[in-house]
Order: C-alpha cells, then sequence, then structure tokens
C-alpha cells in the first residue's frame, strides 16, 4: 500500500551547489530485482542528500517517473509502484514527491523537510527538459533482505528466493498467483504456466501477516514496458464519483486478460456498503459469505476484496499486485459486481464484493 508523503526536516539546508551540469540519471529499467545502495552518480544530487542512504534501483525508478511525468506535474500511486517494479525494486513504498525548478534549480521543497526513517533508504535524481529540471523522490523500505532474482523467466524453470535478512519476522512464507490464478504456496515457486506471475512475501508474526515484498515475474513473454493501468483517474473526494472511477478501472484491468466486464448489481453493491460501515467505524467486519447469501446469492461463488490506498488506482494497483486479491480480482467466473467507496483518514477506501451469476 502506497503512503502519502512524509515530510520532516534533516537534509543539510543552503548547500552550495550548481545544477548548471547535465543531470546523470540511473537505468530505468533492470533485468533483476535487486537492491543497491550507492552514491549518486549525478553530483547535485549528491551534494544535496549528504550522508542520506541512497539506492541506485530505487532512483532508478525516480528517474523513469522523472522522464515520464516531466509535463504532467504530478505522480499516481500506480505509476510509482510501477516505475519501482520495471527498475528492480520489490520492496515497499513509504512516499514520494516531485517538484519541478527552472535549469539547475535547487528543489527547497522536495528536499527542506525530508527525513528517512530508520532502516528506509531514498531514491532521487533530476532530469531535463528544455528550460526546466523535474526531480522526483521515493522513500523505500526493504523488510526484509533476498539475493537478486530475475524478472523474466521460462516455463519448466523455478525461483528460489534466498532470504539473507528475515529482520525480526518469526517465519515467513513465498506464495505465487499464477496467470491462471492458482495460488502456489512455498519456495521454491515452479513456472508451469506461461505469462505473468506475481510472487510475494508475506511475514508471520502471531496471527497476523505482512506483505514484505512484492513481484511481478514474467514466463516465457517479456517484461511489458508500461504500468497495467493505463487510464488516468483523477484525485476526488465524491464517494459516488470514486465508486464510478473504481469500476470502469476494475474492467479495464479484467481486460488485460481477456476477462469479460462485471455488471453491477444492487444487493452486492448493498452488501459492500455494510462492509465498508463496519470497516470505517472500526469494527470486525462482517463473513462476506453470509453476508451475500443473506442477500440473495446462497449458492453462487462469491468473493470480498477491499483495499486502502492514496489514489484510485493505487487502490486498484494493489488489489492487482497482491496475490491475496488478484486472483479474485481477475476470475472469469464473477459476473457481477457491488463496489461502495469512502475515504479514510484522506485516503481512498474501496470494497468491492463479486459473485457469479
Amino acid at each position: 500500500m502506497l503512503l502519502p508523503v512524509f515530510l520532516v526536516a534533516c537534509l543539510p539546508k543552503n548547500v552550495p551547489v550548481s545544477g548548471e551540469a547535465t543531470p546523470i540519471l540511473p537505468s530505468t529499467s533492470a533485468p533483476l530485482y535487486t537492491r543497491a545502495p550507492g552514491t549518486p552518480p549525478d553530483p547535485f544530487v549528491a551534494e544535496l542528500i549528504g550522508d542520506t542512504p541512497w539506492d541506485e534501483t530505487l532512483s532508478g525508478a525516480a528517474a523513469g517517473l522523472a522522464l515520464g511525468n516531466s509535463k504532467v506535474g504530478w505522480l499516481d500511486g500506480h505509476d510509482v509502484q510501477w516505475a519501482a517494479y520495471r527498475a528492480g525494486w520489490p520492496h515497499p513504498i513509504l512516499s514520494y514527491a516531485m517538484q519541478r525548478t527552472e535549469r539547475g534549480g535547487r528543489p527547497d521543497d522536495l528536499v527542506a523537510n525530508l527525513s528517512i526513517p530508520p532502516g528506509a533508504t531514498l531514491g532521487m535524481v533530476r532530469a531535463r527538459t528544455n528550460s526546466t529540471d523535474t526531480w522526483v523522490m521515493i522513500v523505500g523500505k526493504p523488510l526484509i533482505d533476498v539475493a537478486p532474482f530475475p524478472r523474466e523467466h521460462v516455463s519448466g524453470g523455478a525461483l528460489k528466493l534466498e532470504v539473507t535478512d528475515g529482520r525480526d519476522w518469526k517465519d515467513f512464507e513465498v506464495l505465487a498467483s499464477a496467470p491462471s490464478g492458482r495460488l502456489h504456496v512455498g519456495n521454491p515457486v515452479d513456472f508451469d504456466e506461461e505469462g505473468e506471475w506475481v510472487v510475494e512475501v508475506q511475514g508471520l508474526r502471531g496471527q497476523g501477516r505482512t506483505s514484505l515484498l512484492r513481484a511481478p515475474l514474467y514466463v516465457d513473454v517479456p517484461a511489458p514496458l508500461d504500468a497495467p493501468i493505463d487510464e488516468r483517474r483523477p484525485i476526488t473526494h465524491d464517494a459516488q464519483e470514486i465508486l464510478e472511477l473504481a469500476l470502469d478501472g476494475i474492467d479495464e484491468l479484467r481486460d488485460l486478460v481477456g476477462t469479460r466486464k462485471l455488471t453491477p448489481e444492487p444487493m452486492l453493491e448493498a452488501s459492500a456498503r455494510k462492509a465498508l460501515a463496519e470497516w470505517m467505524d472500526g469494527i470486525a467486519i462482517s463473513d462476506p459469505q453470509a453476508r451475500m447469501a443473506s442477500l440473495g446469492y446462497p449458492n453462487q461463488a462469491v468473493a470480498e476484496i477491499r483495499c486502502h490506498a492514496v489514489s484510485i488506482n493505487a487502490c486498484l494497483d494493489d488489489l492487482y499486485w497482491s496475490v491475496d486479491t488478484r486472483p479474485q480480482l481477475l476470475d472469469p467466473q464473477f459476473s457481477n459486481v457491488g463496489v461502495a467507496a469512502g475515504l479514510l483518514r484522506g485516503n481512498v477506501v474501496l470494497v468491492v464484493d463479486l459473485a457469479s451469476e
């Protein structure tokens, strides 16, 4: 899940630097998922961040965003997530921001109050377009360390994730969602289907689970250049507009795998609204199967998926990449849908109830 940008003072101020030199950017794409702590090759960036931990892989993601969004003026969470995957960063992202300055200008708004939490690292670059520089920063925090592993694979092959530092997790589990929606549990992951897979490491602590790492993998097909969500959806605080845009986004994602569009159904919408109200009130969410059965779906296949993120697209993107929700989101057996939408702590909340005919 992507969180809002947080800014608290820590970086050096009034550093005498010159930004007239041509920016130096790290690679925006990589064949491997890996961390790459280092020093910025751009002297202007290096002087600005001082001793702040900097990662070349995460900065490659920032470079892709700076080059692709120099004329747009804002970043959406799903774009940031895809840029990270494409650059080879599979770890959680805490925050991100962008600022445009005059050529050689210092991004004071971006760095004046930036803080890096313990264990986190910074991706930061500048890209030049005509008379302006576009700066992008991303803060990421690895929750476990793994040995580098490739983005592309072949059928019949396997991936064994080698965890080199499990931090303080009592245990963790490797899961993978196959292109057909089948869930694979265990390490190694055997690739017996062609297409886009998602591998995820979930940390186990008590009765709870936390997503520690996620990465799309491509078997017998090249890794795509573009993010799965192509349509930009505006920031809005109107619940009905969020709902309508979310329905459109769900259809966009299902269309990627050739799955039919969903038909909105009033009883499923009522079910989703009840779950949303329980969520917003901070009480236990009622059993989805029992709830939908009481509203006219006693024998059909049903599922409920939920997300909470900074934007509509970021919320849908989280559903798409999570092994816990991706199979249901894309499942061709589901034909009907009910969506409830709202805002919680300023971020988008969606409950999606799905059922077969």
